[in-house]
């Protein structure tokens, strides 16, 4: 579990069957995650320490965390589904602008590269989001 104060307690049981908190100094787990419908009303399908995802525009969303983060220093994997297969392209991650990237949310936009090289914002059936601290 995570604590009020971002410290990520485990719990398990001995032999005996008596449990224990143990703290975890340095466990690098997830601490939020997402898989979540990108397209018209977004909707999340399964999460942990997510609340709610903003649909700002067009391929752009944000993910608020239920617990906060112990700050905005973490790192996050981002998946996408490639939506519209008229062409192969890879959905990149843009600004992963440091603006954006707070303690209690995360602000992320998913966009490709055109044949004419410009950044095309798009909406995709499937966002995935991790955490890491």
């Amino acid at each position: 579990r995570i604590e009020s104060t971002g410290q990520i307690k485990a719990v398990y049981e001995s032999q005996v069957g008596t449990d224990y908190n143990t703290t975890l100094h340095n466990g690098y787990l997830c601490r939020a995650w997402v898989n979540f419908d990108g397209t018209g009303t977004v909707a999340i399908r399964a999460s942990g320490n997510v609340s709610s995802i903003t649909d700002n525009s067009t391929g752009n969303y944000k993910i608020n965390f239920t617990t906060a983060m112990p700050d905005a220093n973490y790192m996050f994997c981002v998946g996408t589904e490639n939506y519209n297969n008229t062409f192969p392209r890879i959905a990149s991650l843009y600004g992963l602008g440091f603006t954006a990237l707070t303690a209690s949310s995360i602000q992320i936009q998913n966009a490709y590269t055109s044949s004419f090289g410009s950044q095309v914002f798009e909406d995709t059936n499937i966002v995935t989001v991790a955490v890491f601290r």
